[in-house]
């Protein structure tokens, strides 16, 4: 383990890399919802300092998204990590973060791909020059319904 990294750092990175992006609020919700929001803030803010987060700054409500920086990922082996965020973008991000959330709460979102990972799945065995144009979802997610045929 890396020195000064704690559980819930890990954890926080393994949602970072699975969402792509969240927000102050959601990263509050997930990891710090028993803990100061104060506490959590300079958590962030220290993890930022060790080059682990990249504050994005862009958001209706002053509140920042976050995301891994690529050190921080390939030092945990995430793959998948924005190597840009796009401001315009960010809260088309953080909504579909959102999104996410809320199937998860309630049971479904589980196997939901989110568009970083789709589009790192479709450039990664492409050689660079090549690469193609590819409209890419925002996400990917199957659900099981069962009739009652009864």
């Amino acid at each position: 383990m890396v020195k000064g990294i704690t559980s819930r750092d890990l954890a926080l990175f393994k949602s970072l890399g699975d969402y792509g992006v969240l927000s102050t609020g959601q990263i509050w919700e997930i990891h710090f919802k028993e803990i100061a929001k104060t506490t959590m803030l300079r958590r962030l803010r220290a993890l930022e300092e060790k080059d682990q987060f990249r504050r994005i700054h862009g958001l209706p409500n002053g509140s920042h998204g976050w995301c891994l920086t690529l050190t921080c990922a390939r030092t945990f082996g995430i793959q998948g990590v924005f190597r840009h965020i796009n401001r315009s973008s960010l809260v088309h991000d953080v909504a579909l973060s959102e999104v996410r959330l809320k199937l998860k709460s309630v049971g479904l979102g589980e196997t939901w791909i989110p568009e970083h990972i789709l589009r790192y799945q479709a450039w990664e065995n492409r050689i660079k020059h090549r690469r193609v144009a590819e409209t890419i979802p925002d996400g990917i997610f199957t659900i099981e319904k069962y009739r009652d045929w009864e």
